[in-house]
């Protein structure tokens, strides 16, 4: 029944017994509103209908769907014609669902995309730190180790930065040096215009490349010198922003160049004054020669005083040729005193030939046992050198040879002499047993020797000799057996060929 006014309907319950009666009415909208519960009536509108399906009362948010069947319950009896109806909402269209879903889903990538870019930032900022740091330290301990000074400066010249090691160079700290404007505190006041010029120089772009050595006072007073390299101090903009010095302490390196200089000139003395012993056992062989020739000469001459028989001619020979003897003896002697103080052999163009003829000679004197054979050419132009040095290797070359042979039946030596472009080959051969693979690989070191009395200098005066001429003695096996020693001296100029003496 409808309220009286024709307003909401109600339900009219009667309960009766035992003579008496109750009756309730029952506001079907009120009933819906309190006993429906929310999330049905946000899926559903419900509705009290008759049997008609004339709705009574409704709880709905909107207009049900015609399309769909609604669902039908009934109150109490079915008799009574009162139902509970279930109707669904229309469902929202595909296209606004699927925009809904694609903006929250794109939404949601784009707050993942964003976080992850976030956290890829974070770490990447973190490993970036670290890595700083790390190379910070890495770059500082580099720094510290070094013990090249490190000194940089503005583009007006203060100083800038200095590390530890300049500071352990100089003896100032890194706080009082820092700032500072030349004149620099460690600079010495006796350089300090060259000091200034250098430096200046640096400023103006026209820094050496070489470096510059110079001279600074520590603290204490002590004084160093330092080889300076500058260089322009760029930034990570390409931009130069001063200039970068570094500064290498040569005090030791100098001193120790200082006393191996020292050294060097106090062993060349000794080595001479120890030489000057072989040079004089060599130089004795071929003084005895014309020393004894002017003995002979001289006692000749007072035979014949003596014996009345004296005559002019044979008296003006025998004094020439003992002047000659004496002239070639004081030769001997002045190269000697030449050698022991150090003068430069004389470059003369000379005969070597002629030369070697001479040195076979003298040297047969003593050995007349010994077969010389000669191999020279005679085309062969001057050589230039200083010709009684080489006739001093000849010899001793010759005297090695023959005591190599020592021991053969027939003892021989070969001396050749050939032209090689502008070069005198020449060599000594002999027919000994060679030299063992011990002499050779020590042959010219000195004090080694074969000899029982030798000094075993005879061979490293040779090859000095020969390094004053420009030259190079050599020596090893030959290939028919025993030993060849050779040398080779530059030509002062060609002569006219003769073709080829053999002797």
């Amino acid at each position: 029944m409808r309220a009286p006014g024709g307003g909401e309907v109600v339900g009219v319950v009667a309960l009766a017994g035992e003579g008496q009666a109750v009756v309730a009415l029952v506001s079907l909208e009120k009933l819906l509103a309190q006993q429906a519960p929310w999330w049905v009536a946000e899926k559903h509108a419900v509705a009290i209908v008759d049997v008609d399906d004339a709705p009574l009362a409704t709880r709905a948010r909107a207009a049900a769907d015609p399309a769909i069947a609604p669902y039908k319950m009934a109150i109490g009896d079915a008799t009574q014609g009162l139902f509970v109806s279930l109707a669904a909402y229309p469902r929202p269209t595909n296209l606004v669902r699927n925009a809904l879903l694609g903006a929250i889903g794109a939404l949601a990538l784009v707050t993942a995309v964003a976080l992850w870019t976030r956290a890829r930032h974070l770490r990447r900022r973190r490993e970036a730190e670290l890595r700083l740091r790390e190379e910070y330290a890495f770059r500082t301990a580099m720094e510290n180790s070094l013990t090249v000074g490190m000194r940089a400066r503005d583009l007006q010249g203060a100083v800038t930065s200095v590390n530890p090691a300049f500071c352990r160079m100089v003896g100032w700290s890194q706080e009082e040096l820092v700032g500072t404007r030349p004149p620099m505190p460690y600079w010495r006041e006796e350089d300090i215009e060259r000091t200034r010029a250098f430096h200046d120089s640096v400023l103006e772009g026209r820094a050496p490349k070489n470096g510059m050595e110079l001279r600074f006072r520590r603290r204490d007073g002590t004084e160093f010198d330092a080889l300076v390299y500058e260089a322009p101090l760029i930034d990570a903009q390409g931009r130069q922003k001063g200039w970068i010095g570094s500064f290498v302490d040569v005090t030791a390196r100098k001193q120790a160049e200082a006393l191996a200089r020292e050294q060097s000139e106090t062993l060349e003395r000794t080595a001479r004054l120890v030489t000057i012993g072989e040079m004089a056992s060599l130089v004795a062989h071929e003084l005895n020669q014309p020393l004894a020739a002017i003995s002979g000469y001289t006692a000749g001459m007072l035979n014949l005083v003596d014996a009345g028989a004296a005559d002019e001619a044979a008296m003006r020979g025998a004094l020439s040729k003992s002047a000659e003897a004496a002239r070639r003896a004081g030769r001997i002697i002045q190269r000697v005193q030449d050698f022991v103080r150090r003068s430069e052999p004389r470059r003369e163009p000379f005969d070597l030939a002629a030369l070697a003829r001479e040195c076979v000679e003298f040297f047969q004197r003593d050995a007349a046992d010994v077969v010389v054979t000669l191999d020279l050419a005679a085309d062969a132009p001057p050589a230039l050198g200083d010709r009684v040095l080489i006739e001093q290797v000849i010899i001793n070359l010759l005297r090695n040879a023959g005591e190599a042979t020592g021991a053969q039946a027939e003892r021989r030596i070969a001396v050749s002499l050939t032209v090689e472009g502008e070069d005198l080959a020449f060599s000594v051969a002999d027919n000994g047993p060679g030299l063992s693979p011990e002499i050779e690989a020590r042959l010219f070191t000195p004090f080694a020797t074969t000899k029982r009395t030798g000094m075993g200098l005879g061979l490293t005066i040779c090859r000095s000799i020969l390094e004053v001429h420009r030259g190079r003695l050599t020596g090893a096996n030959a290939a028919g057996g025993g030993a060849v020693f050779a040398f080779r001296l530059r030509g002062a100029g060609p002569e006219p060929a003769q073709g080829r003496a053999v002797a």
